[in-house]
């Protein structure tokens, strides 16, 4: 069973990279990554998985749950701080449940 979580924002503030790599999935984008000791990873919430949804900065709010990926990136790279991003959940995700256990790789 699928659940439905609402989306969710998050604010960052400081100025460079915001710590998140994402990949294209057709259109817009999701999050690969969140790097460690990054101000994305301090601010919490956002898990490998999450799809961008909305980008508030520099006084305009852009729509990118369908936009182009490379659309998406231009947004980012504006710069502009503070930055808000809304993002959806993965499907399936289930914060009160423990991550399933890795599986070793053969021959580790």
């Amino acid at each position: 069973m699928q659940i439905q979580r609402p989306p969710f924002t998050v604010t960052l503030r400081q100025k460079g990279p915001l710590g998140y790599t994402f990949k294209d999935f057709g259109s817009g984008a999701e999050v690969r990554a969140v790097k460690a000791g990054s101000q994305a990873e301090a601010a919490g919430q956002v898990v490998v998985g999450c799809t961008l949804v909305q980008i508030e900065a520099g006084g305009t709010v852009d729509h990118v749950e369908t936009a182009p990926y490379e659309e998406v990136l231009a947004v980012l790279k504006r710069g502009d701080r503070p930055i808000k991003l809304t993002f959806n959940w993965p499907p399936f995700y289930d914060p009160q449940q423990p991550a399933p256990p890795e599986t070793p790789l053969p021959g580790s």
